[in-house]
This record gives structure tokens, sequence and C-alpha cells, in this order.
């Protein structure tokens, strides 16, 4: 999905619950209200409508300790204590 919209850097999707997600977004040149509808378009497409979507932009994005940054954080179905 983030590969079709231009102007994203880096993305991440992180859920908290089973019905909403934060979408995290570096974005550059050329990322405006346009891009933002098609994005949510691609992502509606394969997350379905029943989920709500928030766009947050963002200078850079966390990356883990082994220095990947991860695409999906979601801590859903996740108990305390537990390693993905």
């Amino acid at each position: 999905a983030f590969q079709s919209v231009s102007g994203i850097r880096e993305a991440q999707i992180h859920q908290e619950t089973p019905e909403a997600a934060t979408v995290l977004l570096v974005v550059g040149d050329g990322f405006g209200t346009d891009q933002r509808l098609h994005l949510d378009g691609e992502l509606r497409a394969r997350l379905g409508n029943h989920i709500a979507i928030e766009y947050e932009l963002v200078e850079s994005i966390a990356r883990t300790t082994w220095g990947k940054r991860r695409l999906v954080d979601s801590q859903v179905g996740r108990r305390t204590g537990e390693r993905r």
C-alpha cells in the first residue's frame, strides 16, 4: 500500500486494538491531500472499513534494537511480557 503512494519515505502501522490503527508517516515533497486519500483507499482495501485509521505525520520512526524498521507494530493479542 505504501509503495504506491508518492512522497512517503517511511511508514508504520501501530495497532493497539482490533478496532483502530494509527499510521505513522514520514513524508517528503509530493505528499499532500491527494496522496493521503489514495493511501486511505489502499489501506481500506486491505484492512476493511470496520477499523478506524488515524494518520500521524512524524519526523522519524523508531527502529528495533536490531536496527530494523517494523512495518506493523501490533499490540493486539499480545500479553504483558510476551515477545514477538
